[in-house]
């Protein structure tokens, strides 16, 4: 059990933010408990009891969702990416002297672009089911 005190001691400031961190990065409340040295129940009490602590745990699961998605998008629509194709190395130093950096365009990805136009627009884009027999044979 938590001692007094220890809630405010994770609820803000750099503990809030470490816990944070760890939400964002997939850890189940299971396992924040855990690395709080908390119990799951205490956990679930300070989630309850502090409403800011809560905001800042939903917040913080939305970031990496945030981050799929726009990564997503950029597989959807195509973009450019840059890539180091060459360094050149000065013989004498063993230094870097130059990385020829080469911008190239990655063709947008259909099966990507249709996974978010039915997620999206899923009364557009949604899947038919075949339910009938003679649709499932061809008939």
């Amino acid at each position: 059990m938590a001692r007094k005190g220890e809630a405010a001691n994770w609820l803000t400031g750099e503990n809030l933010n470490k816990v944070c961190e760890w939400v964002a990065n997939g850890l189940t409340d299971k396992q924040l408990a855990k690395n709080m040295s908390i119990s799951e129940s205490t956990f679930y009490k300070w989630k309850n009891q502090y409403p800011d602590f809560a905001t800042a745990l939903s917040e913080a699961k939305e970031k990496p969702k945030m981050e799929l998605e726009n990564a997503m998008f950029k597989l959807a629509t195509g973009k450019m990416q840059i890539e180091e194709t060459k360094t050149t190395l000065d013989p004498q130093t063993q230094r870097v002297t130059k990385i020829d950096r080469v911008k190239k365009q990655l063709p947008p990805n259909a099966q990507v672009q249709m996974f978010l136009a039915r997620a999206w627009m899923p009364e557009k884009y949604k899947e038919e089911r075949m339910t009938d027999m003679d649709d499932l044979i061809g008939g």
